[in-house]
């Protein structure tokens, strides 16, 4: 259950009761909301940020990426490997989810894939440098599985439930839809210039980068985003800055 217990479900469905769901919701009287406005603005960086970490980049390109690396192991099995991985990330944060709550698992994860896109970086700049044996060939599958395993654990399972999360019923239709595009828009030129930029700076720097922003991305999640576990639609309001007073005031301008 995403809101932790019965107890709290049942006191958000009473409070979504009340509302007049027969209200039109104008966009422009929304952008006037300074609650609405402020969950707008997280949920568009979450939705940059998601693409400035690189996963999606790596997974379409995740093939080429294996063959490059020139390991013993073969790309079609180590892809098998990667997909059994996410499929136990996610078990992993269905079962912890209710348990850490959603700053920490994200914040954790993001940590791991921070970890694993740093290790291939460093693996393409040892390789640049001349043959690479041993054990350092299993480098760019550890860093891999890092980066998978993290990102299925945290951001791919649990950023869309917390920004559902941070916008009132009404509002949460528009909000998500617009961050969305805007979070897709990002994905296509990350996508489409990836290869570009992996020749123009060379592929220890492009994995550096995508640590560099991991690294933002888990400081915007323990400092700017409130946690939403066990917390009813009016906590999470007050959490982002409204008063309790105003919050039916807030939700009758929109």
């Amino acid at each position: 259950m995403l809101r932790g217990t019965e107890i709290l479900a049942n006191e958000e469905l009473k409070e979504y009761a009340l509302e007049d769901h027969k209200v039109d919701v104008k966009i422009t009287e929304l952008f006037r909301n300074r609650i609405f406005l402020k969950s707008f603005g997280i949920v568009i960086f979450i939705g940059i940020l998601i693409q400035a970490i690189g996963f999606n980049s790596i997974s379409f390109y995740l093939q080429t990426i294996l063959e490059s690396t020139k390991t013993s192991v073969k790309p079609e099995v180590a892809s098998v490997i990667i997909g059994i991985i996410q499929l136990v990330a996610s078990v992993c944060t269905t079962l912890v989810t209710d348990r850490f709550g959603r700053k920490p698992i994200l914040s954790t994860t993001l940590v791991g894939m921070t970890v694993g896109m740093i290790g291939l970086g460093v693996f393409f700049k040892l390789k640049d440098s001349g043959p690479i044996s041993g054990a350092m060939n299993f480098l760019p599958i550890v860093s891999l599985i890092l980066v998978v395993f993290g990102y299925s654990a945290g951001v791919g399972s649990l950023v869309w439930v917390l920004t559902a999360e941070l916008f009132e019923d009404s509002a949460r239709g528009i909000g998500i839809c617009l961050s969305s595009v805007l979070s897709y828009i990002s994905l296509f030129l990350m996508t489409k210039y990836f290869e570009q930029m992996v020749t123009a700076i060379g592929p220890a720097v492009t994995y550096w980068i995508f640590s560099v922003n991991g690294v933002i991305f888990t400081l915007f999640i323990l400092f700017c985003i409130p946690e939403t576990k066990g917390k009813s639609f009016s906590e999470i309001q007050i959490a982002l800055g409204a008063k309790d007073r105003n919050i039916a005031e807030e939700k009758t301008k929109c």
